[in-house]
């Protein structure tokens, strides 16, 4: 794990960001899987974290999402891809 994925699972633990709203997986379609409306087919680790519209997680100004998906009208899926 590289210094930069270990910062990211810890900002995002530390910011009490519930279990059932963020993961980590690994060569997935973003649609079978998350339940995006997107259809992407990714290679590679990512975190993925599930947040309402309106909501702001501070680590998300120190960390950019690779991808931001949406789930439906009022939830996105920010995904991280992890090296």
């Amino acid at each position: 794990m590289t210094q930069e994925t270990f910062k990211l699972i810890d900002a995002v633990c530390r910011e009490g960001v519930a279990n059932d709203v963020w993961g980590v997986a690994e060569d997935f379609n973003t649609s079978v899987h998350l339940g995006s409306i997107e259809n992407i087919d990714l290679l590679g680790k990512f975190l993925f974290v599930y947040r309402e519209r309106r909501e702001h997680f501070p680590f998300i100004g120190k960390h950019t999402p690779t991808h931001s998906l949406h789930y439906d009208e009022d939830t996105i899926i920010d995904l991280y891809q992890l090296n």
